[in-house]
């Protein structure tokens, strides 16, 4: 949870489990711990959350809060080489506290799972804006010698080859985002405890901020690969490591004869400091 510069006595909230903790109740009283916390202790007046439209989940999880759905904010983040809508979602101190009655103590009587509220995190806007870098994850799957890469299509880099990846989204660890984009590109379920840490890059391209590209590989996945976004890949295939097209993302390319050779982090793009 955040304060909101931009708004009096506000918040901004978000949250996010590991697929093993989903389904068992700890996103629910997590939020309503969050939304204790603001009205008893913090004295703000409102907190708002924001999801994306697919994830329906989310969407329980916030209404069983007592937070009320207010609108969607078109192209409000940029996910993936697109922007996408958010759903968000808002609760007012009157209304929590109508909810929950004069007196209770919700960051005692509604944990019967064992959440307390010493896990929660509030920050405040920092007057020094810390450097931020965006991260990219990459799911390498390798079978036979041969590694899967996708054709982009449309946007940045059309017409080029690459490994199967994205930005990673915001409060998800690296290994979970290379899970749900190996879902949303290519079709496949894997198990975040059969992902090897394969290749870490830290790459520039020219007039752009610098990124840091996290790859995996996975020992084991579920479904056969396929082309599941055929709006923005023109296919995938199966390629040696000794003849990958000359056609493919120059920093996939690099990292590619990293992990062929044995290397765990490189850098790509960066000019020689005089």
């Amino acid at each position: 949870m955040a304060t909101d510069p931009h708004q009096q006595k506000a918040a901004t909230m978000g949250f996010a489990l590991r697929p093993d903790a989903w389904g068992v109740g700890y996103g629910r009283e997590t939020v309503r711990l969050a939304l204790d916390l603001a009205f008893t202790n913090l004295g703000l007046h409102r907190v708002w959350a924001a999801r994306a439209p697919r994830n329906e989940a989310s969407a329980k999880t916030l209404l069983a809060a007592g937070m009320v759905e207010e609108g969607r904010i078109r192209g409000h983040v940029f996910v993936r080489e697109a922007w996408r809508d958010s759903i968000t979602y808002g609760i007012l101190k009157d209304e929590w506290a109508a909810r929950n009655g004069p007196g209770r103590n919700v960051s005692q009587a509604a944990c019967a799972i064992g959440l307390t509220r010493d896990v929660l995190t509030v920050t405040a806007p920092l007057t020094v804006q810390r450097h931020r870098r965006i991260i990219d994850v990459h799911l390498l799957l390798i079978r036979d010698n041969r590694v899967l890469l996708s054709l982009r299509q449309g946007g940045y880099a059309s017409g080029q080859w690459q490994v199967p990846s994205g930005h990673l989204e915001a409060d998800e660890p690296t290994d979970h985002g290379t899970v749900r984009e190996g879902w949303e590109e290519i079709g496949v379920r894997v198990d975040p405890d059969h992902l090897e840490l394969a290749h870490v890059m830290d790459h520039r391209a020219p007039g752009e901020d610098p990124r840091f590209g996290i790859f995996y590989r996975a020992h084991s996945w579920e479904g056969e690969p396929y082309n599941a976004e055929p709006d923005k890949c023109g296919g995938i295939s199966w390629f040696p490591f000794s003849d990958i097209p000359d056609r493919t993302v120059p920093y996939h390319a690099a990292a590619l004869q990293h992990i062929a050779a044995g290397r765990i982090s490189s850098k790509f793009g960066w000019k020689p400091r005089p």
